[in-house]
């Protein structure tokens, strides 16, 4: 066997090897990539459960400043109830 023969031989070999390492390199990539993207899914879920939207949180503190200004307002009236 003369240098021409198993050059290439060898080549295609190596080659070869390179590609199937590659591509189970490739795979456990993927792999990991499909569990981060379970993980951020899962994440996603649970801050918006304990999240509140912005309009939502807008109503609640409309309604929350109206009540203490209801408060205010009666112990205003107390306080001058009791003056006179």
């Amino acid at each position: 066997m003369d240098a021409a023969v198993w050059v290439p031989m060898a080549v295609n070999v190596l080659l070869g090897l390179i590609a199937f390492f590659g591509g189970l390199w490739i795979k456990h990539l993927q792999d990991a990539l499909k569990g981060h993207e379970a993980d951020v899914a899962a994440l996603r879920e649970r801050v918006a459960d304990g999240c509140v939207r912005r309009d939502d949180y807008l109503l609640m503190r409309t309604e929350t400043l109206d009540r203490l200004k209801a408060i205010e307002a009666k112990l205003d009236r107390l306080i001058e109830g009791g003056k006179a």
